[in-house]
């Protein structure tokens, strides 16, 4: 299913790939996209609001809002976050679709700087904590991978 969301964010740097590429890639996540339609999946709405979150986030909260491969590959692991937290700054950017994978526990977002012309392609999975069985009612949307598109 594919969805247009209409949230603006903030966003800050999220460090991946390559310093400049990190900083570029962090600035382009938040949502957004004028004048259209909320998502009409539930679903779709929950990755907004995941990436939205994540994109406002200027402190560990963004940690939070990693899957534990994300904040592997990111950062090294969980601690790592946590310190390099305190150096998130905020940026704008605009999630122009929103597509949920018929297996309901993979979404990609596809993502642009507000004012720019800085692209990604984010992939959000929905993590249920540990114990928890399908369909698990305290699974979350995490962020998994962000990458220029």
């Amino acid at each position: 299913m594919s969805t247009r969301p209409t949230q603006t964010a903030t966003s800050r740097p999220l460090p991946a790939l390559a310093p400049a590429a990190a900083l570029a890639l962090a600035a382009a996540l938040a949502l957004g996209a004028c004048g259209e339609a909320p998502p009409s999946d539930p679903r779709a709405d929950e990755v907004v609001r995941t990436v939205q979150s994540f994109a406002a986030a200027d402190g560990p909260r963004a940690c939070d809002l990693l899957t534990d491969a994300a904040l592997a590959r990111l950062y090294g692991g969980r601690t790592a976050c946590l310190a390099r937290s305190r150096g998130f700054e905020p940026g704008e950017v605009k999630v122009e679709s929103v597509e949920i994978a018929e297996s309901g526990t993979r979404a990609s977002a596809e993502a642009r700087s507000v004012g720019g012309s800085q692209r990604f392609a984010v992939v959000v999975q929905l993590v249920a904590p540990p114990g928890c069985r399908a369909p698990c009612p305290e699974a979350r949307w995490r962020i998994d991978s962000i990458k220029p598109a």
